[in-house]
């Protein structure tokens, strides 16, 4: 999927959000009720950059398994002593488009003041 920078991408499943390997950018929110993972195979987890996620991520279990492949001419970017295999960076933007009546709906109770 390739998503426009004014658009919003929000997974919710009951179940698994597994991210292939190959991935790199996953930009949106992703809801599990199972496992979040972020390789497809953990025989393959090895990459030569990070996967970078803009948004959020909320699962029962979460599994960052990639290793990044400590090759010599990628630099520090491939070096797990030197840079992360995964950035999640929190974004609200995505989670407060969903805060409308369209998506999550209003919320069931409303704050008021009165006076006594």
């Amino acid at each position: 999927l390739t998503v426009g920078t004014s658009n919003t991408l929000t997974f919710v499943v009951s179940g698994d959000i597994t991210v292939n390997t190959n991935v790199n950018q996953a930009d949106g929110v992703y809801i599990a009720g199972g496992t979040f993972s972020d390789v497809t195979d953990v025989s393959t987890f090895v990459v030569d950059g990070p996967l970078t996620i803009n948004g959020a991520v909320y699962a029962t279990t979460v599994d960052l398994d990639r290793v990044l492949s400590n090759d010599p001419l990628c630099g520090s970017t491939c070096d797990n002593n030197q840079s992360p295999a995964e950035i999640i960076n929190f974004q609200p933007k995505y989670l407060v488009a969903l805060a409308g009546d369209d998506y999550l709906g209003s919320p069931a109770i409303s704050w008021r003041e009165v006076a006594p």
